[in-house]
């Protein structure tokens, strides 16, 4: 896709991205550029695979009006078992926008909440892919990953969850809820959304956990990053820099999904998504107790809150 006369004449660079999972992006001087990924599956005890982006990229290819929320297909090798998709090379990842700057910019969030109903809008139709239903749903049952019980830190934090009955109730009100309407990414987090400053623009990247779902969960997703984000540092959720963001991104993404998102019935997926992150948190370094502590409550409020946060700025 790169002739030998191109690399003669403007050279070429790959460089390592080590933070998205096996991902090479290769850089031509003359612009063009391609993200290489290993699509090996190397984690087994996982619910992403592999299996599940490529089908996806399959599946929205010719697709002109899903096009625009992932990186192009090129290509993909059988017998080396590599995906070659755009590289997005003018984009820059949410949570690195200016050196993080943008990240609770609540301009850049209406873009993020556009971006993910218009997806959901569009994949509705979308037929073929795998159900997409999240780990956590499974952490007090048959299906529990082994890591959960392996690893002492993570068996420590499900377990402060599943001994709060507040919490076990939240788990079972969003799995009673679950509506595979849509194709859904999976894991809508700052890392795996793209920005394009102008035109804006908004991709998103690692799909391993795409497949049918109930869009609420990567609304969650979006809503618990910019609380994770709000609440460091100690602050109070009514008075949090999260507040313009999170009402920015849900009036955007009802818009754009031509339907409503009401609190009631995202407040549990929400909650479910803050204790994913506390689970998370359990690997990150340093002393990470408080922030665990701290999502975890904040899961418990949210959770049976009748009301969004930030209420009087936000839709009920």
């Amino acid at each position: 896709m790169i002739s030998a006369e191109e690399v003669h004449r403007y050279g070429i660079r790959a460089r390592d991205l080590s933070q998205s999972n096996g991902v090479a992006l290769v850089e031509a001087g003359n612009g063009r550029g391609y993200a290489a990924k290993d699509m090996r599956q190397t984690r087994t005890d996982d619910q992403g695979s592999p299996g599940r982006e490529l089908a996806l990229y399959r599946a929205i290819a010719g697709r002109d009006d899903l096009q625009p929320f992932a990186p192009a297909f090129h290509a993909y090798d059988e017998d080396e078992e590599v995906m070659l998709l755009e590289g997005l090379l003018s984009y820059r990842r949410l949570d690195q926008l200016s050196g993080g700057k943008l990240t609770l910019d609540a301009e850049v969030a209406g873009w993020l909440g556009e971006a993910l109903g218009g997806w959901h809008l569009a994949a509705a139709s979308l037929a073929g892919l795998q159900p997409s239903n999240p780990w956590l749903f499974d952490i007090d049952g048959d299906e529990r990953m082994a890591i959960l019980d392996s690893d002492p830190r993570l068996r420590e934090v499900t377990g402060k969850i599943l001994a709060c009955d507040d919490l076990r109730s939240l788990l079972s009100e969003a799995r009673s809820q679950w509506s595979a309407s849509t194709v859904i990414h999976g894991d809508v987090r700052f890392a795996n959304v793209m920005i394009h400053r102008s035109p804006p623009a908004v991709r998103f990247i690692d799909w391993e956990t795409s497949g049918r779902g109930d869009p609420a969960w990567d609304v969650a997703g979006a809503v618990q990053e910019y609380l994770s984000v709000g609440i460091s540092g100690g602050n109070p959720i009514e008075r949090s820099p999260a507040a313009e963001p999170v009402v920015a991104m849900l009036d955007a993404y009802e818009r754009a999904s031509r339907g409503p998102m009401p609190w009631t019935r995202l407040a549990p997926f929400v909650a479910c998504r803050l204790l994913v992150r506390a689970i998370q948190l359990a690997n990150w370094e340093g002393d990470v107790d408080e922030a665990i502590d701290e999502h975890l409550a904040l899961a418990r409020v949210l959770g049976r809150s009748k009301a969004a946060p930030f209420a009087s700025r936000s839709k009920p």
